[in-house]
Parts: C-alpha cells; structure tokens; sequence
C-alpha cells in the first residue's frame, strides 16, 4: 500500500494504537518533517520581507506625455490621463 520506504510514520487507524508508543513516533515524525521545515520556511519568509527594502517608499517615474498632448498621472495605484 506505501513505498518500501516512508520519512513520514503513517499514523495507526485504532485509537488504542494512536493513544501509545506508536501513536507518539508519529507526532515526533510529522513534527520534524512537516512541522519544523514550514515553521523555518515561515522565518525566514518574514525575514525576507523585512529585509527587503519597501517599494512603495521608492520614488516612481512620471510616465511621459502621450503624442495627443495628454499626459498620464499617478493617482494612487492607478494612472489618469489628462488633457
């Protein structure tokens, strides 16, 4: 039913099973396995970002004006064009 070989211990379908020694290999499994490596993935996500310098802080170009004498504007997240 599984691959000769599992990282993961796969969990006993009885209760009594689960409640024991067996049930608690595969907790200590699934913490080292599952648990921990997104836990550093989290960190060091939110590390990242905090690292990273804001690009909404950083000054944005004017865009030129269009060939019809409007020209386009920054209004927020978005452009206007105006004549």
């Amino acid at each position: 039913m599984f691959f000769p070989w599992q990282v993961i211990e796969v969990s006993p379908l009885s209760l009594r099973r689960l409640a024991g020694e067996k049930g608690l290999a595969v907790l200590q499994s699934e913490l080292l396995w599952v648990w921990l490596p997104a836990a550093l993935a989290c960190v060091f996500l939110v590390l990242l970002r905090r690292l990273r310098p804001n690009r909404s802080s950083a000054p944005q170009a004017q865009r030129p004006p269009t060939t019809s004498g409007a020209t386009l504007t920054q209004s927020g997240a978005s452009y206007v064009l105006q004549r």
